[in-house]
């Protein structure tokens, strides 16, 4: 199974990217129709994740 840099999972989903505009627009769009829990983030994606929600705060 290949490795992916961002990686987001839980029970329902899985998304997973090497690209990190791409992972951050999917987040964007997820965190509009869901809240994060019960979610598991890898380390990057947690960074990635961080930066989606300053710049959802200053929109």
């Amino acid at each position: 199974m290949k490795e992916y840099k961002y990686v987001c999972e839980d029970d329902d989903s899985l998304i997973a990217s090497d690209n990190e505009e791409e992972f951050r627009k999917i987040l964007e769009d997820h965190l509009r129709k869901h809240d994060m829990t019960g979610v598991t983030l890898n380390e990057a994606a947690e960074k990635v994740l961080a930066k989606v929600r300053e710049g959802m705060k200053m929109a």
